[in-house]
């Protein structure tokens, strides 16, 4: 009876690690995941202008861009919010506004 116990508490010991680190393993990759991705960004209209944001937060305002200036559509874009992947990405886009 004894040895039946004693592997028992072997395989429990053998099951309890290898889920634990499978936890911390999928705990890694989720905080590097997090760590590496970028936020969200969107350029949109921001009172006559158009400006950029950053996770919900004003990060740059684009005054040199008169919004009741451009064309429609594009307004129309900027007043539902234009997303993309990084910032640099959206600063390039700026460039089609500011041309």
């Amino acid at each position: 009876m004894e040895i039946k116990m004693k592997k028992n508490i072997i395989i429990i010991a053998i099951v309890v690690t290898i889920a634990l680190s499978i936890l911390i393993i999928t705990a890694g990759i989720a905080a590097s995941a997090k760590k590496e991705s970028p936020g969200e960004c969107v350029l949109a209209s921001y009172e006559n202008t158009v400006a950029l944001f950053i996770d919900g937060e004003l990060e740059e305002v684009y005054s040199d861009i008169v919004l009741n200036t451009l064309p429609k559509q594009d307004i129309d874009q900027l007043n539902h919010g234009i997303y993309f992947s990084t910032a640099d990405e959206a600063r390039q886009a700026i460039e089609d506004y500011d041309g």
